[in-house]
Order: structure tokens, then sequence, then C-alpha cells
């Protein structure tokens, strides 16, 4: 409800004579608009007909006594305050209504002065409790529409990334890929007018090929960071994906020595192996060409306590000369390489996304001419 400019009060009493003197009473004494009743029901059926700030009602009356007209109107509009007539007698009544949320209650015979400070009270009350309900409404609808611009300016945040990331590829397409391309498309050109020296054609093939192949390596990390992860997760146990780490990377870069320590007996992740896998290769061909192919790669595995849950950790340190600290910030962002025309930019975003959708968490502890140390926790199965 909503409290009148001049408050309105209704009257209840089977005694209309007392009905009417009330009314003149208060009329005269302050200003309020004042109506009466003189039963339960039909006081009910005004109230339900018309606004009423405060009803001041006697608690024994015929059809509806007080009690019941009390719970009928909190019931209706809660924000109606209830002030109850009772005679000696009554009083026990007269606490079960206060029981039932009402303001007060004034003893028979009625002294003026007591109702109207009464009445006065009852009526501050119901003001401080409706501008309290009118701040709460208002912050609980400006709480939505923040939420709602939030919400907005988030969409319109990842539309504005969306489109970053697409131009992004873009300048990475013509950047990184025309160079290369237009590499190969020479060499291929020149086996065509070559007119069938074989030693010539060889040499320029052979000299195209890392060309084709830095197109294809970039075209294979742009379509793994587009394409939507979907995890074929299953028991993973630990000690053996590592050994296949280990065996698969020492054949590939067999100047590389890898040493396993921590504890890996026993333990078992929910992963799916192959896209982990995928992500943890991408920190050791890091590591390698930082490196130079050379050097020590250790891999210690622990498990540590987080959330209370129990997470399976990877430390992949390396020997290389360390990231400093003005890039360790950016070395997760796309396209963001140190490795100039090597690297596309996008393996450790990769890394860190596939790491992320198994539920864990990829960061890095580094400083320059101490080692790269990327520290992967995975939730044990």
């Amino acid at each position: 409800m909503q409290q009148t400019a001049t408050p309105r009060v209704l009257i209840v009493d089977d005694e209309e004579d007392l009905c009417q003197y009330l009314k003149l009473m208060i009329s005269k004494k302050a200003n309020y608009e004042v109506d009466i009743a003189t039963d339960g029901a039909a006081a009910f059926e005004k109230i339900k007909g018309e606004r009423f700030n405060l009803v001041i009602s006697d608690i024994n009356m015929p059809k509806m006594n007080g009690i019941e007209l009390l719970n009928n109107i909190k019931n209706y509009d809660p924000d109606i305050e209830v002030i109850m007539l009772t005679g000696k007698s009554s009083l026990e009544t007269a606490v079960q209504a206060l029981q039932h949320n009402a303001f007060d209650y004034i003893e028979k015979p009625v002294e003026s002065r007591k109702l109207l400070v009464a009445m006065g009270n009852a009526l501050g009350k119901q003001r401080l409790n409706l501008e309290l309900k009118a701040v709460l409404e208002r912050v609980s609808r400006e709480r939505k529409e923040l939420k709602a611009k939030l919400d907005q300016q988030a969409a319109d945040l990842a539309r504005k990334e969306r489109l970053a990331i697409t131009g992004a590829v873009a300048a990475t397409l013509t950047s990184e890929l025309m160079a290369p391309v237009d590499e190969v498309v020479a060499k291929l050109a020149a086996i065509h007018e070559s007119k069938g020296d074989a030693a010539g054609m060889a040499s320029l093939a052979t000299a195209a090929l890392p060309s084709a192949q830095r197109v294809q390596q970039i075209l294979r990390d742009i379509v793994r960071f587009s394409e939507q992860s979907k995890l074929n997760a299953h028991p993973v146990n630990v000690a053996a994906f590592v050994q296949r780490m280990v065996e698969y990377h020492g054949e590939r870069h067999p100047d590389l020595k890898f040493v396993v320590s921590g504890q890996t007996e026993g333990l078992e992740i929910s992963a799916d192996e192959d896209k982990l896998a995928s992500a943890l290769a991408s920190i050791v061909e890091n590591a390698s060409d930082a490196m130079g192919n050379r050097g020590e790669i250790g891999i210690d595995v622990s498990t540590e306590k987080s959330g209370g849950e129990s997470r399976v950790v990877f430390r992949l340190r390396d020997s290389g000369p360390g990231i400093p600290a003005d890039q360790a910030d950016k070395v997760f962002l796309p396209f963001f390489t140190t490795k100039g025309s090597k690297g596309s930019g996008l393996g450790l975003t990769i890394a860190r996304r596939i790491v992320e959708d198994h539920h864990g968490e990829l960061r890095i502890e580094s400083s320059a001419d101490k080692g790269a140390c990327f520290v992967a926790s995975i939730p044990a199965a």
C-alpha cells in the first residue's frame, strides 16, 4: 500500500454510539479521515474496497471478532496497522492480538490522549516501514537494472573480444602466412620453370619445405584455437601418462634430458588424455625452442588440497633462459610469441584453455635467467 496524504482511519465496534464518539473526537483533534463499521465482516469488506492506513477495532464483536479481523487484514495487506480496543476482562485476548501483529491495544473506556498517541505512533511506524520498503524496492530494481546493464556490457565485451580475436586471426593469416606462402609459390614456380633439372628441383623443394611446414603449423593452431573443446574424459594413470610424455618427446628431441621427480605412483586424474597431452606438449615444445633443443626439462608431480578437493600438480621446469617479468603476463595471450617467424602465438593459449576445460589451472612460475616453470594443476579422480 501507499500512505495517503491524509491518513484514513477505520473504527470498528458493534457499539455504534462508541464508533461515532471516537470518530468525532479523532476528527476534532487530528487531521485524519475517519470512517466506521459496526462489525468485523463489514469492516473487512470496506478494507477490500477502499484504502485505509489504520484500523481501530474492538475485540469482542459478532460475525467476525477482532482477532479474526486482524488476521484477515494482515493477510490482505500487512502494511495496515491495527490498534485493538479491549475491556479489562479481555486483556489476555489483547496480548494474543499483539502476538498476531496488532500494533497496540487500548483499554476501554478509551482515553482520547492515549488513543491519539498510539495512533500517531502506529502511523509513524507505517510511514517508516513504507519508506524502507520503497528504498528496498528501489535498490532491488536498480540492482536488477545494474545486473542487466552489466550482462549487456559483458555480452558486448565478449562480442568485441570475438571481433578482436577474429581481427587478430585475420592479421595473423595476413602477416604470418603471406611470407611463407609467397616463398612456397615462388619455389614451386621455379620448379615449374626448371625444365627437368632434377637436382635443381630437389634443391628448390627442400628450400620450400620449411615454409610449407610453417603454413601447416599456423593453420593447425588456428583450427585448434577456434574449435569448441569437447572432452572425452576418463581415469588416467598419472605415472603411465608422464612416462608416455617422456618417451614421445624423448624421441622427438634426442638431445633433451627429461628428469621425472615427485609422486606419480597411485595417482589418477579424470582427463581427456590426448588433449591434456597436447596441452603439456605445447609447454615442452616452447621449452625446447627456448633451449635450442638442448638442455634439461624436469617434470615434477605432487598433490595439493585446493578448495576442499585434491589436485595433481605437474611442474614442467626447463634449464633455458627463463621468461622476463614483463612478458610473464603475456605468454598466454592469443598470438603473443617470442619466436618471431617460428611460432603462431597460439600454443600456450590453447594449452591454458585445455587445462581450464579440465577444471584445472595453468600458471607460470618463472624469472629471467632461472629457467621457465609452468604449473598445471588438475583435479584428482
